[in-house]
């Protein structure tokens, strides 16, 4: 069989099979070609306290993001029988959370918490206690998120909120409450922004069952009841003195010998000048009882009882017993309700005539409010 062999002309179209070439081959190639390729990351952009591994290049990207709060604290410090105390806490924060304990480890509640600065507390109980006080501030610790994405990461977020709440009843007969609340919210988005909220409400009613002592002055706004007993007030300023006998002719401060004490509460009667001198500021009642030296006195008779008397008749009178002449009374009385000022005085002074001051007659003054 001849052996045919193909023969490739300029311009024309054909197809091997298979080509072998001896000692190389000449010509020009031309061709096109395409490739196109989408995926993987190609910029991270990171926040504060953001770290990224990797930052370019193709695959995953891991993201680890943290935000640390400050880590709370506390301080403690002890008191002794007392009604109201100053907590040095030193913690530089207005708002502590304030807890009170007694001896034995109790809790116990305050009447009031006031935050006077952020390092003093005052601190006061209806009545004297002993124990410890502690001041704490709350925190939050680190905080780590850890994420893998294959896109751009922009940002990152971290939020927390919490509350906090207490309520409670103390009762020593009688009753206290106390409600509070606390709030804090953050968040976290290339910084941090920080609020906080704090309330509190108390209220105490004290059924008085128990001795309340007090120094110096109470206000009160409301009323008071009293189902029994009685309110009573020691050693209120009083006196009485009754008459040695004898006439006492005008112009004469009834004084000394002239008089006999029958009782003093205070110090406000002075015996030997015949002079009250008012401690308090107010009113007092103020008595009189007196009789005339002679029935057939040719003139009248007066015995004043004189405000702020200086000498002989001067002064205000406050109480005037008056006889006429050749009078038919003997014993007579009078009274009445004097306002006086701390350092007032009060003395009995024969005026006019003649008086006789004895054993039935006397002179009274009590402060009653």
């Amino acid at each position: 069989m001849p052996n045919w062999k193909k023969v490739i002309l300029s311009g024309s179209t054909a197809s091997l099979n298979s080509l072998t070439v001896s000692n190389g081959i000449t010509g020009s190639l031309f061709g096109t070609a395409s490739y196109a390729s989408n995926g993987g990351v190609t910029q991270i952009v990171a926040g504060t306290n953001v770290s990224l591994s990797p930052t370019t290049g193709l695959g995953a990207v891991t993201i680890n993001a943290s935000v640390t709060f400050g880590q709370g604290t506390n301080t403690t410090a002890s008191f002794s029988n007392t009604a109201s105390w100053v907590f040095n806490h030193n913690l530089s924060t207005q708002y502590p959370i304030i807890q009170t304990y007694d001896l034995n480890y109790n809790q116990i509640i305050p009447q009031s918490i006031t935050l006077t600065s952020p390092n003093t507390t005052t601190i006061t109980f209806p009545t004297n206690e002993s124990g410890y006080a502690v001041a704490s501030v709350g925190g939050v610790g680190t905080s780590a998120a850890t994420a893998s994405y294959v896109l751009q990461a922009v940002s990152s977020s971290y939020s927390i909120s919490s509350s906090y709440s207490i309520s409670a009843s103390y009762s020593r007969s009688g009753s206290y409450s106390v409600s509070s609340s606390y709030s804090v919210s953050a968040s976290y988005y290339g910084g941090s922004v920080a609020t906080a909220s704090f309330a509190s409400t108390a209220s105490y009613v004290n059924s008085l069952t128990q001795n309340i002592a007090a120094t110096g002055s109470v206000l009160l706004s409301g009323s008071i009841s009293i189902t029994s007993g009685s309110i009573t007030m020691p050693d209120r300023p009083a006196f009485r003195v009754t008459g040695a006998g004898g006439g006492k002719v005008a112009v004469t401060t009834l004084s000394g010998s002239y008089l006999n004490v029958d009782y003093q509460q205070g110090s406000g009667w002075n015996n030997t000048s015949g002079t009250f001198t008012a401690p308090l500021a107010g009113l007092y009642q103020v008595n009189l009882i007196t009789r005339t030296n002679s029935n057939s006195l040719g003139t009248i008779s007066q015995l004043i009882v004189f405000k702020n008397n200086t000498g002989g008749t001067t002064g205000t009178p406050q109480i005037m017993i008056e006889y006429g002449t050749s009078t038919s009374m003997n014993h007579v009385g009078g009274s009445t309700i004097s306002k006086l000022a701390v350092g007032d005085t009060l003395k009995m002074v024969v005026a006019v005539g003649e008086i006789s001051f004895d054993q039935n007659d006397n002179f009274s003054v009590a402060y009653i409010g």
